[in-house]
């Protein structure tokens, strides 16, 4: 029906023709949507943590240093550092800066040094440099000053050496087996002087105690097995020489010592614990809440 000026369809006619239009609308939609999902998990794919250059870097025996990369990480939420196991000194990387720490560096000889850093989906990116540890004149025969004694707790069992509270000079941290408590000899200025030692406690009887990096913050924590509780503590530190709360783990009967070490390649330290009654060792591979 038809009226001058104006055209008038049937309903029915009018919804048979819009009714094509909107698949078309509705399938360039889902296709654009679709693209654009595409390129958000493509671009999510392809990301990886990116880490700065390192300068190549000589420093003299038993001596520390930090090495500055050109540019902090990126996307990075571990920091891992490696070398050969012939290098016995410590290295520890911020995961914020990328810095690496370099202490009590020996033997002398040049190390490659590898640092690699790992994102939350496993991807990685790795950096190396030249570490080279130069020896001083040979001194011959071998000698030693008189000893330079510093009382302490009840029964000293045993002793670690590292920088705890980042000034750049090594500090002691020694387990007290009767007292209850790990002990940290702060302030080491370098001309072995050492601070008032402040306690920290760490199960029933610490009889052994290493260090290491368990939360990946680029700070140094402890480790210290408990034979009278067949437990390994881990106490936090924060870079400034004192130690959080211990949380304890289980491992076999009698603990006798514990050693740091990545175990499966992961970038994350792990401990080695002999358990001398039940003549075992007890391996604990340390894992993320993520993980």
């Amino acid at each position: 029906m038809k009226t001058k000026g104006t055209l008038t369809h049937n309903p029915a006619e009018l919804r048979t023709r819009i009714r094509p239009c909107a698949r078309v609308f509705q399938h360039a939609v889902s296709h654009v949507l679709m693209f654009a999902f595409a390129g958000l998990f493509a671009s999510a794919a392809v990301a990886a943590p990116i880490l700065g250059n390192y300068p190549d870097t000589p420093l003299p025996l038993s001596t520390n240093t930090t090495v500055t990369p050109d540019a902090a990480p990126t996307d990075a939420v571990s920091i891992n550092v490696a070398t050969s196991t012939d290098f016995k000194g410590t290295l520890v990387g911020d995961r914020a800066t990328g810095v690496v720490r370099v202490t009590d560096a020996h033997p002398a000889g040049t190390y490659t040094v590898t640092v690699t850093a790992f994102d939350s989906g496993g991807a990685t990116a790795t950096k190396k440099f030249a570490l080279t540890v130069t020896t001083p004149e040979t001194c011959l025969p071998v000698s030693f000053a008189h000893a330079i004694n510093y009382s302490f707790g009840h029964s000293p069992q045993a002793l670690a050496v590292d920088d705890f509270n980042a000034d750049g000079n090594q500090d002691l941290a020694v387990a007290d087996y009767t007292s209850e408590g790990i002990a940290i000899f702060l302030l080491g200025d370098g001309a072995d002087n050492f601070g008032a030692p402040v306690s920290f406690t760490a199960g029933n009887k610490p009889d052994s105690v290493a260090v290491g990096d368990f939360n990946g913050d680029g700070k140094q924590d402890l480790a210290a097995t408990d034979s009278s509780s067949s437990s390994v503590v881990i106490l936090l530190g924060d870079g400034a020489g004192n130690l959080g709360a211990p949380v304890s783990f289980t491992v076999g009967n009698n603990p006798t010592s514990v050693t740091v070490g990545d175990l499966n390649g992961d970038g994350q330290q792990d401990l080695v614990i002999p358990n001398e009654a039940q003549k075992s060792v007890s391996i604990l591979l340390r894992c993320c809440p993520t993980d």
